[in-house]
């Protein structure tokens, strides 16, 4: 099973983690809301630091935020420190 991180704790990502939690091991999830993560019981850590894949354990990413400029801003952000998208 791939190991991924997924970016965004919001309502993308929970969806995204109902339909595929199954079909990848998720490691945890990149955001600087904790809330979010406690209050839905996200499975995996919580990375507020997208910069160290080795410490995070994956290189692999799913970027589940809704906003596009938002989106494409941490997309290429990520893509610069390494990461993949599956």
């Amino acid at each position: 099973m791939k190991k991924i991180v997924i970016a965004g704790t919001g309502r993308l990502a929970r969806e995204f983690t109902q339909f595929f939690g199954s079909q990848v091991d998720i490691i945890g999830y990149l955001s600087i809301n904790a809330k979010e993560h406690t209050d839905f019981r996200l499975p995996g850590k919580l990375f507020n630091d997208e910069k160290n894949t080795d410490a995070i354990g994956t290189n692999l990413a799913v970027i589940a935020i809704g906003s596009p400029s938002d989106k494409r801003r941490v997309y290429l952000r990520m893509r610069e420190h390494g990461y993949q998208f599956p």
